[in-house]
């Protein structure tokens, strides 16, 4: 597993320091719910793995590369897309792996 203190972080806020654009974005884009009449709602997986990429950690990776491996049909460029908006790095290195799996 590649490890998270080798990805390069970047600044992941917007000008005036409001909420990192990563999750501004997931939930201004989440529409789903859990259920009717629930306010909790379901993130698109593109937001989910940039949300992860931002948190970082190991279990955060090995979650992405589970999320990667498991949804082979997910459009890699709309993730990469998501995560350059977010301004998260190291999307790259983390479907390198999926690919190995």
């Amino acid at each position: 597993m590649i490890c998270c203190k080798r990805r390069k972080k970047f600044s992941p806020f917007w000008r005036g320091g409001r909420f990192p654009a990563v999750i501004e974005d997931a939930v201004r884009l989440s529409t789903l719910v859990v259920r009717e009449g629930s306010s909790l709602k379901i993130v698109p997986g593109p937001h989910l793995i940039a949300l992860k990429l931002y948190a970082g950690g190991h279990k955060s990776e090995a979650d992405i590369i589970e999320l990667l491996v498991r949804n082979p049909d997910l459009d890699l460029d709309d993730v990469r897309a998501v995560c350059t908006r977010g301004l998260v790095g190291g999307l790259d290195e983390l479907i390198a792996e999926a690919r190995s799996v």
